[in-house]
């Protein structure tokens, strides 16, 4: 298998409290904006709840599959 993608998921969703997101005006926009900026840095990677693995089988001659 070949890794195409590697995209941290919740880098910062589970940190920040949820009544900050529903009642401070703009904070939800924000915090989208900051987890689709962190999700390709390695560097937080570590710190996501979930990895999102793209990637892609190779057949036997080690090209794709079919």
């Amino acid at each position: 298998m070949r890794v195409d993608a590697v995209h941290g998921v919740r880098v910062f969703a589970d940190l920040v409290p949820g009544v900050l997101v529903d009642t401070e005006p703009g904070a939800l926009d924000a915090l989208l904006k900051l987890e689709a900026a962190a999700a390709e840095l390695p560097a937080f990677h570590s710190v996501a709840t979930q990895l999102h693995v793209l990637g892609e089988a190779r057949g036997p001659q080690g090209g794709a599959a079919a």
